[in-house]
């Protein structure tokens, strides 16, 4: 028996319709909107551009998909040396 095995595999991978909700990054968002107006020091000059908070939960759909081939390669150096 050979000390070496070799695989190569094909894969793909398809979602449709995931439920997601919160995604990271909307905390961010929230914080930019809530930063003051330039020139703006004073402690209460929260959101006076007029935009609406970002909601604090929802939920969504997404689509998404993947495919694509593995290697994998292993040697087994007890064989190795025999």
């Amino acid at each position: 028996m050979s000390p070496w095995r070799c695989t190569i595999s094909r894969y793909e991978s398809k979602e449709q319709n995931a439920s997601i909700s919160y995604p990271t990054g909307s905390t961010a968002i929230q914080t930019i909107i809530n930063t003051n107006a330039l020139g703006d020091l004073s402690s209460d000059g929260r959101n006076r551009r007029n935009l609406g908070d970002v909601p604090i939960s929802w939920n969504d759909t997404l689509d998404r998909g993947s495919r694509g081939y593995e290697l994998e390669v292993v040697a087994s150096p007890s064989k190795l040396a025999a």
